[in-house]
């Protein structure tokens, strides 16, 4: 449990992954009264979570970093001795994609362009996007933080305490009932609540499904127009997935084959500095801060420390993988790829830019040009 507290908040993890950070958004602020894990419209005592935000400072991605990407003042094979890493063997059964994995990938790919529609003639089922007023009560009497007005839950999605979101399914359009629910016993974010029973008095405002269009020849004209139809859309995003899952079974194992001679000190600490400032800014936006989510999980600030610390080593130690690969063989980024990876041209990019700095960017698509040339120069075959 208490590394799913990190792991869970990793945007990138060069030890672990290649490809882009994905962008999650939730269908709405969780309540106060009721959420287990917010991004509140509320804080727990009642108060504006801004006031949090404002208090924690956003992360600087980009520290350390040349606008290359790059570690400044850093010649990584001085840190990191690289193994083997050209004519490396795949594994034909590794890197097979059957028509099971390419699915799931597109129904991901899919996901990304559902559409909310009106519900009318049906009571709310899994899946479904609810707007409900609330009014939470215990002993009769209302409590602060518990009540909330046109507020969307998903349902399977957003976690409540207890079956709060399970308890909505079966009710129709402008229904208003209530439900029973019970607090954990274990409740920092107001531990006025912990083990105490409530009653919510629910009224269901509205109902929306999400409808995944179809991808087909509409679907690609209007979204992937540099594509002829569906079928070579396809046939591209099969090459493009085989791709990546050769470069995330080489990446691996061109990593372990490199040996760390040491660390440049003063990234590490930079770089470790801003993971916790990464964190406690997360925390500030779900409405609560990095010493109440620690207590939360039963995790001290010295262990939450140490397996943030193991988590940058891995980190730094694959920067440097990335650019002592990098230095070796001449690769850097040209504009092209970075047009490539965020789907945008250049000119409209300043917004990501001025948010994670070029320095961060450009280190990302790095690795991916490092874990290409792995795959280019790698033998297929037992």
């Amino acid at each position: 449990m208490k590394k799913q507290v990190i792991a869970a908040l990793l945007c990138l993890s060069m030890a672990a992954a290649i490809g882009a950070c994905g962008n999650s958004t939730k269908d709405s602020s969780e309540s106060s009264g009721t959420s287990e894990s917010s991004d509140s419209q509320e804080s727990e005592s009642g108060t504006d979570s801004s006031s949090s935000d404002e208090e924690a400072e956003f992360p600087d991605y980009s520290r350390g970093l040349t606008e290359e990407g790059f570690i400044a003042d850093v010649t990584a094979l001085d840190h990191i001795k690289l193994g083997e890493y050209k004519g490396l063997k795949l594994d034909p059964e590794e890197i097979e994609v059957t028509d099971e994995m390419f699915q799931e990938y597109m129904d991901e790919l899919m996901a990304e362009f559902e559409e909310e529609v009106e519900v009318t003639d049906r009571a709310v089922e899994d899946d479904d996007i609810v707007n409900i007023d609330f009014v939470g009560k215990i002993d009769g009497e209302e409590f602060e933080g518990g009540s909330s007005e046109s507020y969307n839950v998903r349902i399977g999605v957003t976690s409540f305490i207890d079956d709060f979101i399970e308890q909505l399914k079966g009710h129709e359009i402008e229904e208003t009932f209530d439900i029973e629910v019970t607090f954990p016993d274990s409740y920092p974010q107001n531990e006025e609540l912990a083990g105490k029973d409530a009653v919510f008095t629910i009224t269901i405002n509205s109902i929306k499904e999400l409808i995944t269009p179809e991808c087909d020849d509409a679907f690609v004209e209007e979204n992937y127009p540099e594509y002829d139809n569906a079928e070579a859309f396809l046939e591209a995003q099969r090459e493009e997935y085989a791709l990546s899952v050769k470069k995330n079974y080489a990446w691996p194992i061109a990593l372990e084959n490199a040996e760390l001679i040491s660390y440049p000190e003063d990234y590490r600490t930079g770089y470790l500095e801003e993971q916790v400032k990464y964190y406690r800014y997360m925390a500030a936006v779900q409405g609560t801060t990095l010493d109440d989510m620690l207590s939360y999980y039963s995790m001290t600030e010295e262990e939450f420390m140490e397996e943030l610390g193991g988590y940058a080593d891995e980190d730094v130690k694959a920067m440097l993988v990335v650019q002592a690969i990098c230095e070796t063989e001449g690769l850097k980024v040209e504009d092209e790829d970075v047009e490539r990876y965020l789907g945008i041209p250049l000119e409209e990019a300043s917004t990501i830019i001025s948010m994670y700095g070029k320095g961060y960017l450009y280190q990302n698509l790095l690795l991916q040009k490092a874990a290409q040339f792995i795959v280019d120069n790698a033998v297929e075959g037992e």
